[in-house]
């Protein structure tokens, strides 16, 4: 019976809607409208009525008005939002229910334009539905993003107030999200503001997004304060990843473009602040005190500002920056100033050209008649050219001095980053020398200024310059009191100390006071100790006397002023004292010779000689031995053994060479002909691999010399003993040469025979340098029997050299030449005996 009922009633609600429809298609427009406004406003009525005929079995079940809503076609928006609002009836605190009818209302809605009642309806709908749905942040957001798009300033703000009152805390963040959007894109600045502000104390990390706002509607005032309450917060955090350092850039950066606008805090105080903060930044933070002056048209106070910058500052970066900036600060006055000037002379010149003309006739008719004669146009025209040019001038004057200066103020800024800089000093004071006072004053500052042991640079020639600064000025008084003043410096170096005796020697030497000089020098190699600068100063003493350069400059003045035997004691001090250098020697040694003391010097060598090592004593050995050699020649031979056996001991391989041919030299000159030979023989064990050959062929040579051709056979037996195989051909060449001149063709033939297995016969130098010169021998000399065993060598060689193993009959393993001359000739001798 129900299932009956419901139809009935489904019936009866399609004659309605079928009757409805046909009304309003007969209906006029206007009628249309009306009827479509009452029928919305009937559907969309607070859902407060009692409604008994639903349709529905069991209306307070969700899922039966779900299914009969989808069972609805979407299309038929009248018809499902009366479901839905039927459904509302019994279950008004279904989200599901409100979240879908809100969207379709919604949909629905922006089909029409924004003036339509059907807005008005949604709207109220959502009032509605927030009355259950308070604590849902999405329909909140869903209604105030439909009434932004409505352009509903004021009712869009009250909706995210009431949202931000209804639901907690932890829901706030998406409304607030949204809201600053919203707020951010309306043209309403004194609302966004308002918002803004309670968002700050909700999320006080957004202070850069009110900060951004406040300087885009030009509120700088405000926004330097919102900066600076950002700085003093130490817990922070940006949202944009600024830094405090960018947080003190952006604000100094906002004071100096609007000094006008920002009156609520000390601009200048807090630009000083941010320069004691931020010693990376100084350089940009002074331009910018200086720019918020300059923005204010207080010109001299930014000149004092950037004069302080200058003086202050202390780094070569920041000195550049600070320099360009005021550099252009002045152009720019010289450009506007003249330009104003002219600007001005022409509007003068335009605008009071008939009163002027009126004046000069009245003030000439009136001093023709007082003294008779008028003053000439020209002459006041004149006066102000002169007026004008006076005015541009000093504004030039300005920048044409800052530029001057622009040398001596780099200058101090480096000294003031390192008071101890030796070479920025000696650059001050060489810029300082047009003035005589001043630079005077820069010289006496540098020198009590500066630490000697942390001096950069050489310290002695600053006091150097300092002396010569007075010398240039024939004050040698002056000059002497500074450098006796700089022989007190504890300098870093001996060679610093040092260099300031000599200098102070070199002055007088130039000024013809030769004895003056001697004393100094004197009083510097007598010196042990340097006086102390003070009495608390007990750090290390230099000692002139240590410095080989006080020494050896004294030794060339007293050899050129003074006498042998004060010369003879100076050297003799410095071998004493161990200061000779190889050079010191040999001239000592040199002066000793010339004045006749021979054994003196060889007495002075042999001491040198223990002294120094190699291979710095080479050149006293070189010296030593032909000096002796040439004193004494053959007399006293065996000394001259013992001096060649001493030095032959202790000489280093790549050295020993010399020695050897001095001492062969000797022997064969002064001593025997077999000594001779035999040093030659030891230099082949001793000298490097490279000069082996050499000493070969000068033995070679010279037992031919003394002891014929026969007696250089056991050289060439050693060569081949103590030659590489790359070099035995050359040698072997000759030893086969010597053998066919005395007649032993044996011989020569077992010395080819030896040679022929390091020459490959494939390689034509080998075969022009070795093999044709054998096998011309085996035609002269030879036999059919021996030119066989020459190719059958031959071949055996060219099989060898191309990687195939070969048993060889005529050589045998580990055989040396000599054994194998030996074994050919007694096999000869058997065959003969046989």
């Amino acid at each position: 019976g129900d299932v009956y009922k419901r139809q009935d009633l489904m019936f009866e609600k399609g004659q309605k809607k079928r009757a409805a429809a046909e009304s309003s298609e007969n209906a006029p427009e206007d009628s249309k409208n009306d009827k479509a406004r009452v029928d919305l406003k009937e559907i969309f009525k607070a859902p407060d009525g009692n409604m008994t005929d639903t349709g529905i079995n069991n209306p307070w079940n969700f899922r039966n008005w779900w299914n009969a809503i989808q069972a609805e076609d979407v299309g038929n928006y009248r018809g499902r939002s009366k479901l839905y609002y039927q459904a509302l009836q019994y279950l008004p605190g279904s989200y599901k229910l409100w979240y879908h009818f809100l969207k379709e209302s919604r949909k629905n809605a922006k089909q029409y334009s924004l003036d339509d009642p059907r807005y008005n309806i949604v709207n109220e709908l959502h009032e509605k539905a927030l009355t259950f749905m308070t604590k849902m942040p999405v329909i909140w957001h869903k209604y105030t993003r439909f009434l932004s798009r409505q352009k509903f300033i004021t009712k869009t703000r009250r909706a995210f107030d009431d949202s931000l009152t209804a639901l907690p805390a932890t829901q706030h963040e998406k409304i607030w999200k949204a809201y600053v959007e919203w707020c951010m894109s309306i043209n309403s600045p004194s609302v966004s503001k308002h918002v803004l502000q309670r968002y700050i104390v909700y999320n006080p990390d957004a202070r850069e997004e009110y900060v951004s706002f406040l300087i885009d509607n030009e509120e700088y005032d405000e926004a330097s304060l919102e900066l600076i309450k950002i700085i003093d917060d130490e817990e922070y955090s940006s949202q944009k990843g600024n830094t405090k350092h960018d947080i003190w850039m952006n604000l100094c950066n906002l004071i100096s473009k609007y000094p006008s606008e920002i009156i609520s805090i000390d601009c200048e105080a807090v630009i000083r602040h941010a320069i004691k903060l931020y010693t990376d930044e100084v350089g940009n933070l002074w331009v910018s005190l200086a720019e918020y002056y300059i923005r204010q048209g207080y010109f001299e106070k930014a000149r004092n500002i950037f004069e302080e910058a200058i003086e202050s500052i202390n780094t070569t970066r920041d000195f550049g920056v600070i320099f360009n900036a005021y550099s252009k600060f002045e152009e720019q006055i010289v450009t506007n100033t003249l330009a104003n000037l002219e600007k001005k002379e022409a509007q003068e010149e335009d605008e009071e050209e008939e009163l002027e003309q009126q004046i000069d006739k009245l003030v000439s008719i009136t001093l023709e008649k007082i003294n008779g004669s008028a003053p000439k146009e020209e002459e006041m025209q004149d006066k102000k050219t002169k007026m004008i040019e006076k005015d541009s001038d000093f504004i030039v004057y300005r920048i044409d001095n800052l530029l001057e200066r622009r040398p001596f103020l780099l200058s101090h800024v480096i000294l003031r980053q390192n008071p101890n800089n030796v070479y920025e000093w000696m650059n001050l004071a060489q810029l300082c020398e047009f003035d005589e006072f001043l630079a005077l004053r820069t010289y006496t500052e540098a020198v009590l200024q500066i630490d000697p042991q942390n001096a950069y640079g050489k310290l002695n020639k600053l006091w150097m310059r300092f002396a010569q600064f007075y010398e240039e000025r024939n004050d040698l008084e002056n000059a002497n009191q500074i450098y006796f003043k700089a022989t007190a410096v504890n300098f870093k170096t001996i060679d610093e100390l040092s260099n300031i005796w000599c200098a102070w020697a070199e002055m007088h030497i130039r000024h013809h006071n030769y004895d003056s000089a001697r004393a100094i020098l004197k009083e510097a190699t007598s010196r042990r100790t340097a006086p102390k600068v003070s009495k608390d100063d007990s750090s290390r003493i230099l000692c002139p006397a240590l410095s080989y350069n006080v020494w050896a400059f004294y030794i060339d003045i007293e050899t050129k002023f003074g006498t042998f035997q004060n010369v003879k004691a100076l050297y003799q001090k410095m071998v004493d004292m161990q200061l000779a250098t190889p050079q010191t020697i040999l001239n000592y040694g040199a002066l000793l010779e010339k004045a006749g003391y021979y054994e003196d010097s060889f007495r002075m060598y042999e001491k040198a000689i223990n002294n120094f090592p190699w291979p710095h004593v080479y050149d006293i050995w070189v010296m030593y031995l032909s000096k002796f050699t040439e004193r004494y020649g053959g007399k006293k031979l065996e000394r001259v053994r013992d001096m060649f056996e001493n030095v032959i001991k202790a000489c280093p391989q790549e050295k020993v060479k010399f020695f050897y041919y001095i001492y062969a030299d000797i022997e064969e000159n002064f001593g025997l002909h077999n000594r001779a030979i035999d040093v030659y023989d030891r230099a082949l064990r001793q000298v490097n691999k490279e000069d082996v050959m050499e000493v070969l062929k000068i033995a070679i040579a010279k037992t031919s010399k003394f002891f014929g051709l026969a007696k250089t056979r056991k050289i060439f037996e050693k060569a081949f003993e103590v030659l590489p195989p790359g070099d035995l051909l050359e040698i072997g060449m000759k030893y086969s040469k010597m053998e066919r001149k005395i007649g032993e063709i044996d011989r020569a033939r077992a010395v080819y025979m030896h040679l022929s297995q390091f020459c490959n016969p494939s390689q034509p130098d080998m075969e022009e340098k070795f093999w044709k010169i054998w096998e011309r021998f085996e035609e002269l000399h030879g036999s059919e029997e021996t030119f066989k065993d020459f190719l059958k060598i031959k071949r055996s060689v060219s099989v060898k050299y191309s990687a195939q193993a070969v048993s060889y009959t005529h050589l045998r393993a580990h055989e040396t030449l000599r054994y194998l001359v030996c074994r050919l000739l007694l096999e000869k001798k058997n065959i003969h005996h046989l």
